[in-house]
């Protein structure tokens, strides 16, 4: 049977804003589905693997994340991985962490793993609220956002384009955007936490791991479309308070 190793990267020091239910929704979305999941989890001082399978990164507060760009730990193989197609997604500060830097309002530059190609910058306000958008291939997205930044895309596709709520861009920005995507690399600041909030995007990147393995995702069976149907009626919810009930979601 093929095992599914998923590398939860930083999860001590950046796992605090409900991302340990990221790591727990790809692996019961594999092992419903008769699959096998490892989940690996590694930080500063760690050893990882050669190459995993699929790689998750959560979020955490600023010194945090600036303890995780001092250590340089684990960058050069998150740019290896990227370049080889491992998925990786990044949440916030994940996602922070996969940019080329990041600019704060006091004026210093911290380097970023260099994965994606955007840089980070402190904003002058917060953006604190319910969004709901979509994404490609992924379809209708809802979740929350708490951030202080505006990202500088470079030209990178955005993650999920917002109808509702502020995303990470300029102000004025229109439409609203959230993150950023390049290949199998997904950034965003959208949480919830965000795969059990929307399994599609889970699927997607469990889809992409298990195709370089040879291998598909089987069908779902109850206990995924379960799942699936409590967070729809949790993206309805939410799209309810944002003005568009009985929106499709």
């Amino acid at each position: 049977m093929t095992t599914l190793r998923i590398l939860h990267l930083f999860a001590r020091e950046l796992g605090i804003n409900g991302d340990r239910g990221n790591v727990l929704a790809l692996d019961r979305r594999l092992t419903w589905r008769g699959l096998r999941a490892e989940v690996i989890e590694a930080g500063i001082g760690d050893r990882v693997p050669a190459e995993p399978h699929l790689v998750h990164i959560g979020s955490g507060p600023r010194s945090a994340l600036e303890a995780v760009l001092a250590s340089g730990d684990h960058a050069s193989a998150l740019r290896d991985w990227a370049a080889a197609g491992v998925p990786i997604i990044g949440i916030g500060a994940g996602f922070h962490l996969l940019s080329e830097r990041i600019a704060s309002a006091g004026g210093a530059e911290h380097p970023g793993a260099a994965v994606l190609p955007v840089v980070i910058r402190d904003a002058p306000g917060r953006v604190v609220g319910e969004v709901l958008g979509t994404a490609t291939p992924a379809g209708r997205l809802a979740g929350f956002v708490n951030h202080g930044v505006e990202v500088d895309r470079r030209g990178v596709d955005p993650f999920a384009v917002l109808e509702r709520g502020r995303g990470d861009g300029p102000r004025e920005e229109e439409p609203a955007l959230d993150g950023a995507r390049s290949g199998s690399v997904i950034g965003t600041h959208l949480g919830g936490p965000v795969l059990p909030m929307n399994p599609t995007v889970a699927d997607e990147l469990l889809g992409a791991a298990l195709a370089r393995l040879g291998a598909a995702l089987r069908e779902a069976d109850d206990r995924t479309l379960l799942a699936d149907e409590r967070a729809r009626q949790a993206r309805a919810a939410i799209a309810g308070r944002l003005g568009r009930a009985g929106l499709a979601v």
